[in-house]
């Protein structure tokens, strides 16, 4: 029985390109890029249109209504999310590796979305794992399993 799509969140920093593109097809999600802009000059192969390049349809820019930069998530952006997540799993990217520095948590996941997860070196972490290391200041504390675990089952429920 395939698994109700998730919502995740990533930040590409420590990653390759290839690492990323990986990741979001091993868990048959739709990339959204929630950077502000695009361009991928802090790091080769991850500009809009690499990404799409290499995603195709997998691949959506949300940066005007989901974006950081002090830009206000606007009702666009989280019905984009709403939508994808109907019928897929859902990857939100940003550069920031650390989830609980990034607005794809304090903007979008804390407030309207508490229950995604965030991978962070390997590991998924919960939106309560962010507000307890924002409390004790520090990394994220409290994992919600592992990457290679959910994408395993992942692969499972779909075989």
């Amino acid at each position: 029985m395939p698994m109700k799509p998730r919502l995740l969140t990533i930040g590409y920093e420590g990653l390759t390109p290839d690492e990323l593109i990986s990741i979001t097809k091993d868990l048959r999600a739709i990339l959204m890029d929630v950077r502000s802009r695009p361009a991928g000059r802090v790091k080769r192969g991850f500009s809009r249109s690499d990404l799409h390049s290499a995603l195709g349809d997998s691949y959506q820019w949300h940066g005007l209504t989901l974006g950081g930069l002090g830009q206000t998530i606007k009702r666009e952006g989280l019905e984009a999310i709403n939508i994808n997540l109907r019928n897929s799993n859902v990857l939100l990217m940003c550069m920031e590796e650390e989830p609980c520095d990034c607005h794809r948590h304090f903007s979008i996941c804390r407030v309207h979305y508490p229950s995604a997860l965030h991978i962070f070196q390997g590991d998924l972490y919960t939106a309560r794992a962010c507000a307890k290391s924002e409390d004790e200041g520090g990394s994220p504390v409290s994992i919600a399993g592992s990457l290679a675990d959910l994408t395993a089952k992942i692969k499972l429920s779909t075989e």
